[in-house]
């Protein structure tokens, strides 16, 4: 067969995941419609969900990029894995095993519920001023998701809030920036997780992504090389 096999768009989107481009999350989306468009043609591609998850991680590339309404863009990609998913939980048991970074919780979950901690990632990465505010409005929709879906937040889940929050709230007056901050501290204290843990683990994420920045910087050299070949695949749109 001349059509890309599974496995040819797995890894497309994986060298994505891996770049330090704000076009990450941009590439995903097209690799993902020439998926759908080839699925047309080959059973093996109609439901494939594991590419879905990657381009969402995609989209947390971009965010960390500061693509401007990252975050905006992967809500939209998780709400059609909504739809998709209809509850099907064949479907969900497909995308994630025990060792996905994203398997916050025990047991069976259904697919979208499983990407919730990608998206809470995405929020907390972005950093441009002008999306903050919807960042953090996605975040709290997801976390009430979670709830209302019965699924225990992680000290991760409230770690990514309070980062989002704290992001938005930097410039405002301290009086409004403790009141939207003790909206993470409640209900991170109903879980056992302390207003101490969650800013000690905000500030070692810091440190990482210090360290990760300084590393991205050394690197981005090589990725522009490695990705200028799947760049070239999608330059001819019509």
């Amino acid at each position: 067969s001349s059509f890309p096999t599974p496995v040819t768009f797995l890894l497309m989107l994986q060298m994505w995941q891996k770049t330090c481009s704000p076009e990450a999350g941009d590439f995903a989306e097209e690799i993902l419609s020439r998926m759908e468009i080839v699925g047309i043609y080959q059973n093996e591609l109609k439901h494939f969900p594991n590419a879905y998850v990657l381009a969402l991680e995609c989209w947390f590339t971009a965010a960390r990029a500061g693509r401007s309404g990252a975050a905006e863009r992967a809500f939209r990609l998780l709400k059609m894995t909504e739809a998709q998913d209809g509850r099907n939980r064949t479907f969900c048991d497909s995308i994630f095993d025990e060792s996905s970074e994203a398997f916050e919780t025990s047991g069976s979950m259904d697919a979208h519920i499983r990407m919730y901690p990608v998206m809470l990632k995405i929020c907390a990465a972005t950093h441009e001023k002008q999306d903050m505010s919807r960042a953090m409005a996605i975040a709290f929709e997801i976390y009430d998701k979670m709830i209302n879906g019965r699924i225990k937040p992680s000290p991760r889940t409230f770690e990514m809030m309070y980062m989002c929050v704290k992001k938005f709230l930097d410039h405002h007056p301290e009086e409004e920036r403790q009141g939207m901050l003790q909206k993470v501290f409640d209900p991170a204290s109903k879980h056992g997780i302390t207003r101490g843990e969650l800013m000690g683990r905000h500030k070692e994420s810091l440190r990482r992504d210090h360290l990760h920045t300084d590393s991205g910087t050394r690197h981005s050299g090589g990725e522009r090389n490695s990705i200028r070949g799947t760049r070239n695949i999608f330059s001819n749109k019509h």
